[in-house]
């Protein structure tokens, strides 16, 4: 089996990391880095710098208080 055979099916963020780990030396085409891609969305909270919630926000002083 092909290296791109292998990493085509993984399917979990920690699978595809690991392997990117052994394979240091392997180029990466375009199929490769949309399934990444698509892995990770998968396994996301779904969160984006513009809707993300801050846990630090509760501790964080008002002007007034």
């Amino acid at each position: 089996m092909s290296n791109k055979e292998e990493f085509m099916k993984l399917k979990t963020p920690e699978e595809l990391l690991e392997f990117m780990k052994k394979h240091k030396d392997i180029r990466y085409d375009t199929d490769m880095a949309r399934h990444f891609n698509t892995v990770a969305k998968k396994h996301s909270s779904g969160e984006t710098p513009e809707n993300h919630t801050d846990p630090r926000e509760a501790f964080i002083r008002k002007r007034g208080d």
